[in-house]
Parts: structure tokens; sequence; C-alpha cells
């Protein structure tokens, strides 16, 4: 199973030295929104996830974002 991994987020913008509502101009959101991603309130879209891993120079969303739960 696969789980979000939303500190990854956090950790990503302030290594890149942004607030969040810098972050969210960049990737076409309010700060907000940014908050609520990583606070686990609500979700990125594939799309925001896109910009997210275009702008951090990653180029596999799951190997990146998500990390195995669950598994033996």
């Amino acid at each position: 199973m696969l789980s979000f991994n939303f500190e990854l987020l956090r950790k990503q913008r302030r290594q890149l030295g942004l607030t969040q509502e810098q972050w969210g101009k960049i990737l076409g959101v309010t700060g907000a929104t940014v908050g609520n991603w990583e606070r686990a309130v609500s979700f990125p879209s594939v799309q925001d996830l896109t910009k997210v891993a275009t702008v951090c120079g990653v180029s596999d969303i799951n190997e990146y974002f998500y990390e195995r739960i669950g598994e033996k």
C-alpha cells in the first residue's frame, strides 16, 4: 500500500527558502492551499504534484512523494 508523504511537501518548500504564499504563487495555488497540503487537510492534484516535481527536479512522483506501508 502507498501512503502520501505530506511532510515532504513542507520540507521541499523550506529547502527552497519559500513561504507558503510564495510557493503557492509558483504553483498557481494559494498559500492557504499549500498549508492545507502540508497539514494533510487536503490532497494536491496530480497536476499540482507534477508542478512541485518539476520545480524540485523530481522525475518520478510516485517514487518520491509516496512511501510503501504495511508491506512485508
